[in-house]
This record gives C-alpha cells, sequence and structure tokens, in this order.
C-alpha cells in the first residue's frame, strides 16, 4: 500500500479542481459570426443552468460526424453546407460515472434534432438535458435567434 498517499493526493487534485474537467472553460461567446458565403452556421450550446446531471459529458454529431463533446455551459460553432442537418446527442461515459451513463447509453434513446439550414443563415441549437428521478434524457432544441443569442452569451467556447 505505498501508493495508497498518492492516490489520496490525486483524487484531492481533482475534487480541488472545482470539476473543471466537466465545464467549459473557453472564452466567453461574444458577438456572433456570419458564416462564410454560400454556408450556414449553427451555434450548439448547453447553459450553465442545469441543476442535477451538470457533471455528465454529451457528444454531438452532424449528419453522423463527430463535432465535439458538450460539456456544462459550453458551446461550439459549426459552419456546413445548406442543406439537411440531423444533429444527434448522447450521453459519454465521464470519469466517476461509468456505469450510470453505461445505464443510461442502454436505456434511453439519443437526442436528435433535424432541419434544412439555408446558406447565409445562422441557427442557435440549445442542448438540455431533460431530469428524471433515475436518468437524464438529452434533448436539443432549434431556437429562434433572439432567444438563442440572449442564452449563448453565458456560454464558454469549447476547448478540445
Amino acid at each position: 500500500m505505498k501508493h495508497t498517499p498518492h492516490i489520496a493526493l490525486i483524487i484531492l487534485a481533482i475534487a480541488s479542481s472545482g470539476c473543471s474537467i466537466w465545464k467549459a472553460n473557453g472564452p466567453l461567446f461574444s458577438q456572433g459570426a456570419s458564416p462564410q458565403p454560400g454556408h450556414a452556421l449553427i451555434y450548439i450550446y448547453r447553459p450553465p443552468h442545469e441543476t442535477f446531471g451538470w457533471q455528465r459529458i454529451y457528444f454531438v454529431q452532424a449528419n453522423g460526424n463527430r463535432l465535439t463533446d458538450l460539456k456544462f455551459g459550453g458551446y461550439y460553432s459549426y459552419e456546413t453546407n445548406p442543406g439537411h442537418i440531423q444533429l444527434d446527442s448522447a450521453t459519454k461515459p465521464a470519469f466517476g460515472h461509468y456505469l450510470e451513463t453505461a445505464i443510461e447509453r442502454a436505456t434511453v434513446d439519443d437526442a436528435k434534432l433535424e432541419f434544412d439550414a439555408v446558406a447565409g443563415q445562422v441557427y442557435y441549437v440549445k442542448f438540455h438535458p431533460e431530469s428524471h428521478p433515475t436518468y437524464f434524457k438529452p434533448r436539443l432544441f432549434l431556437m429562434n435567434n433572439t432567444d438563442g443569442d440572449s442564452e449563448i452569451k453565458e456560454c464558454k467556447l469549447l476547448s478540445e
């Protein structure tokens, strides 16, 4: 048991980090950008107002391509060609929550959102896990630009 003090120090360091492994840590959202000519811009965000489930990390993918891991209080910008977009999100196993997230992945459907993106347009997609007594269900919402622009200002850029 020579390594017991080292393990205790590692656990203490993680606990004292303010759970930063679960939170977005980039700069706050500033003025939104315009998409490049011939493209659409999609902001995917997760506001920092969750009471429960904030320590879960969810992956997000568009048309089958993985985009990012969506952490509590974070946002991600995705520029794409116009056309049909299908966004999917599900729980990603996280430190200390492997069993819980494995059960959720096996029993809870992924979040899905489909819409047609138009060139030159900006879209705001809000992620919010729906809380149930024994699980969390990921949900994606296409927001109007006024509400999306207002809510995303509280989010930080996700850095990989």
